[in-house]
């Protein structure tokens, strides 16, 4: 879990890789066929609703579990209480919380703002989405108590042993579900 440009994108792909990743940002993108007003929301930094959310997230595991599929990473999720309650009674989720400071965010969103075409790339939805982030984290945090395996503060990003560590659990694991909200 972490804020707007925390660097869990990087992390997802240099230690994740070999998990089946669930993008909620691309599972809501390739939504917007079926459900139009996704966009809307997302043009504007807003969270998309949960009942737009949930059914599109519960359909996708549900597809993963029926073709065998193990271990699972949600990127991107969750984003308030109602989902942190949903997610919270699958038993074999753990989370991975990635705490960067503001400015190392800042800084990180101008360069995805070379880099990446999104809906949301401006500086306005950013500052919005790091608001909310803030607004909404200590509820999240709250409901998940117990379910953390590893925080990693801006310092411990590159923490080699730390990140062993994680690494030598997550092979341990026969079937889970990751987040890096």
């Amino acid at each position: 879990m972490g804020p707007p440009c925390g660097g869990k994108g990087f992390f997802k792909k240099k230690y994740l890789s070999n998990y089946h990743i669930i993008s909620m940002s691309s599972l809501l993108s390739d939504s917007i066929k079926k459900f139009p007003e996704i966009e809307t929301f997302q043009k504007k930094g807003e969270l998309v609703p949960d009942q737009i959310t949930l059914p599109i997230l519960s359909e996708e595991l549900e597809r993963l579990e029926r073709s065998g599929i193990k271990k699972t990473v949600l990127d991107g999720f969750p984003r308030n209480k109602d989902q942190s309650i949903f997610i919270r009674n699958f038993d074999n989720i753990k989370f991975i919380e990635i705490k960067p400071k503001n400015k190392t965010l800042i800084e990180r969103f101008y360069l995805r703002q070379k880099q990446e075409d999104r809906i949301d790339n401006d500086i306005e939805t950013f500052k919005k989405r790091l608001e909310l982030y803030h607004i909404r984290q200590p509820s999240i945090d709250e409901m998940l108590e117990g379910k953390f395996i590893l925080k990693l503060p801006d310092s411990e990003i590159k923490d080699e042993i730390k990140l062993n560590e994680l690494e030598r659990f997550l092979s341990s694991q026969r079937k889970a579900i990751f987040t890096t909200v």
